[in-house]
């Protein structure tokens, strides 16, 4: 177990430069034990590198590859000894809170206290339609059951349920100051300021261009945020580093053509560059990436962000496309805007 961990769940990083973390979204394939080996194999490799974190996305009935972050970040646990590990997102409709709280407390003791809880209320654009459809509950009410949840929660990682006393096993109280939410919606997003939460950001919004947009909800955020809380601010941003753009372009291509079922959301008759643009993905060369991040006004904003790469995680252009963004992307990245004194590690 690691003790500094434990006694600093958010340490900052005396720079000011955000903290440096990995998301994976693991796919639906044939062969889920090798993606979830290659997964495990990643993380240790982004440990040794230096991340501050492994971030794991959860979906239910296919809707992605892992239905159960916290399963497997029980196990990622015992592979590594340092790196923070974090859920990004597990959907509150679909759980029962004392489960919930009860399992995210053993894999907390596991991992030496490294665990980080990312939650939220689903993916819009039809994307966990038929999640809710199988657990019988209405998706046009996402938010209620989203904030009906959450205070259950809250409720029991602090030893209550509906009023009464309520005694979990390992105590989970330590977890409630590891709550993020991950949101589109200014509403949540200023419920998560108020609550002393972190907030996540998605990597891209369907609602214009993505930092501008994402940086208003950092305003929302940081106003309701209470002044002795440090803001916690993560943001999943998709980078593929090559040579140059073209060279970025033409491994994204090959990749797509020899290992489709990574691309299944992809289509294939459109241009790649355009496609790459339009998703959000920064690419091409490391001054290329930092340009486009130190662009990007919540990026900029951001106490961590949570780097993806587009390829498959058994590709060995995966482990060399981290490896650039430890040493030559990451360290480039200007200080943070709006980070208090505070936030620096001594």
């Amino acid at each position: 177990m690691v003790a500094s961990a434990r006694n600093d769940p958010h340490p900052g990083r005396g720079d000011g430069i955000p903290r440096l973390g990995h998301f994976a979204v693991p796919p639906v394939t044939a062969d889920p034990e090798r993606d979830y080996r290659a997964i495990i194999d990643i993380a240790v490799h982004v440990e040794r590198l230096g991340f501050d974190s492994f971030w794991v996305a959860e979906g239910h009935i296919a809707t992605n590859g892992l239905p159960s972050a916290l399963s497997f970040l029980a196990a990622l646990s015992q592979r590594t000894s340092t790196i923070r590990l974090g859920t990004a997102v597990i959907t509150l409709a679909f759980e029962n809170p004392i489960a919930l709280a009860e399992t995210a407390a053993v894999v907390d003791v596991l991992s030496g206290g490294r665990l980080d809880l990312g939650l939220g209320k689903s993916n819009r654009g039809g994307w966990s339609s038929p999640a809710f459809e199988a657990f019988a509950l209405d998706e046009g009410e996402r938010d209620a059951l989203f904030a009906d949840a959450l205070d259950r929660f809250r409720d029991t990682l602090a030893g209550e349920s509906s009023g009464r006393n309520l005694t979990i096993y390992p105590r989970a109280e330590q977890l409630r100051s590891r709550i993020w939410q991950a949101t589109s919606s200014a509403v949540t997003a200023s419920a998560a300021g108020a609550a002393g939460d972190g907030l996540q950001l998605h990597r891209k919004s369907s609602e214009g261009e993505t930092g501008t947009v994402q940086s208003g909800l950092i305003d929302v955020y940081l106003a309701a945020l209470p002044d002795t809380v440090t803001p916690r601010i993560g943001v999943s941003r998709v980078v593929l580093p090559a040579h140059d753009r073209a060279e970025a372009v033409a491994l994204y291509r090959r990749y797509a053509r020899s290992r489709p079922e990574y691309y299944r959301r992809l289509d294939h008759a459109r241009d790649v560059e355009e496609h790459l643009v339009e998703s959000n993905i920064a690419f091409g060369s490391s001054d290329d990436i930092v340009r486009s991040l130190e662009a990007d006004a919540a990026a900029r904003r951001s106490t961590e962000i949570l780097f993806s790469i587009p390829l498959p995680f058994d590709a060995p252009e995966y482990r060399d496309g981290l490896a650039t963004v430890a040493r030559d992307i990451h360290p480039r990245l200007g200080a943070r805007e709006h980070v208090p004194a505070a936030f620096a590690r001594s």
